[in-house]
């Protein structure tokens, strides 16, 4: 479990860091009304771990089903 948020932090940290700076830096990003960086982090979080998730059932369910060995 841990190895898992490892991984998802991994992806969701570098991205959460590259929209900030170019919401600081550049006029590429701009926030509307209750969003901000936090938000970003917490939804990319959320996501990758909800993907990673609906693969382990995936996986799981089709296992043995399409077994080719």
């Amino acid at each position: 479990m841990l190895q898992c948020l490892l991984k998802v932090l991994y992806f969701s940290v570098p991205m959460t860091i590259t929209e900030l700076w170019l919401e600081k830096n550049t006029q590429l990003v701009k926030y509307k009304k209750g969003w901000n960086w936090k938000t970003t982090f917490y939804s990319l979080s959320f996501s990758f771990l909800l993907v990673r998730f609906s693969m382990s059932v995936i996986r799981r369910l089709f296992n043995n089903k399409y077994d080719f060995s």
